[in-house]
């Protein structure tokens, strides 16, 4: 989809908005969704149950451990945040002139960092699929089926999460944007 037409979807909806009486929602009301809280609990779940593994599993589970448990923390710093506004924005419920700098600040952090972002990525992506080599090797069936779901939510982040919770910024910013506008 072009930009022009991406703009000129997000007109559409906020016209729509415009002649609907919502009301705005609170950052108190921002949480991550419930599927994205689901997986990085599961993340930890893995981590934890598979870190007692002996031989080479467990010490790749370990490695992978140090590398995600930064980088997880990140996402729920900044990115989370931004992946639970998206149901409110369907709704046209984020007035909050705050709420919107906040979470243009997070996408903006988010667009920043994404260079480091991708290459924590791509070092855990290697540090799993060394997991799921040594796993096997070793018989550990339920820990190479684990690495393997880890590897299909990384992949989630990089086509998905990431660059929704960047178009929310960039959604918000505009909508401002255009509310300033029509205000002068």
């Amino acid at each position: 989809m072009k930009l022009k037409h991406i703009i000129l979807l997000l007109l559409v909806i906020l016209a729509v908005g415009a002649f609907l009486w919502v009301r705005s929602i609170s950052s108190q009301e921002v949480q991550a969704p419930d599927m994205m809280r689901a997986a990085h609990e599961e993340v930890y779940a893995g981590l934890f149950n598979y870190g007692h593994v002996g031989g080479e599993t467990g010490k790749m589970v370990q490695k992978v451990h140090t590398l995600i448990r930064p980088h997880l923390n990140k996402e729920e710093e900044y990115i989370l945040p931004q992946l639970g506004l998206l149901r409110h924005l369907i709704d046209d419920k984020v007035e909050d002139p705050k709420l919107m700098a906040e979470m243009i600040g997070y996408s903006e952090k988010l667009y920043d960092d994404l260079p480091m972002l991708r290459a924590e990525h791509q070092a855990l992506r290697q540090a799993v699929e060394q997991l799921i080599q040594v796993a096997d090797q070793e018989g550990q069936i339920e820990v190479a089926t684990y690495a393997k779901h880890l590897l299909q939510h990384i992949q989630d982040e990089d086509d998905v999460f990431y660059p929704a919770a960047v178009l929310v910024g960039k959604y918000l910013d505009l909508k401002r944007s255009i509310a300033s506008q029509s205000r002068n």
